[in-house]
């Protein structure tokens, strides 16, 4: 079983083609669920991109404008496929593997449904945009 950690893409962006985790750096949530999600000692970190999809952190991405908190149902849900599938195709085995999800609703939602509900951990889950920072800062200083 591996743990695997999943971040989201913000909306502040880097305006250069850059690595994953550089192109996101803008965004002080994302930096901060950055610096907690090396601090769980997983297998392996992704970043769930409305664009790209799964990504991986040192992988380069341009700079792009998509979110799925404005993506119809049907959009959202053939996004959650697209990211199943790379998963599958990255070895990752969504009945057997441990999943954090550094994540909001909207990017979890399509994808967390078919894997185990034993398999995941959300700790993140119901709390606001400043909740997220009170909460990651809290953990970063404990690490």
């Amino acid at each position: 079983m591996k743990k695997i950690v999943l971040l989201s893409c913000v909306k502040r962006k880097l305006d250069v083609a850059s690595p994953a985790q550089e192109l996101y750096s803008k965004s002080p949530t994302f930096s901060k669920a950055l610096q907690y999600s090396k601090s769980l000692n997983p297998d392996k970190r992704y970043i769930l991109s409305a664009q790209y999809h799964l990504v991986e952190m040192d992988e380069i991405l341009e700079p792009y404008d998509k979110t799925l908190n404005t993506m119809s149902k049907f959009e959202k849900e053939r996004w959650g496929h697209i990211v199943l599938k790379q998963m599958k195709e990255k070895g990752i085995n969504i009945r057997e593997d441990y999943f954090i999800f550094l994540v909001g609703r909207e990017y979890m939602d399509p994808i967390a449904k078919f894997i185990p509900s034993k398999n995941i951990e959300m700790p993140m889950k119901g709390l606001s945009m400043g909740e997220r920072m009170k909460w990651l800062n809290e953990q970063n200083e404990k690490h």
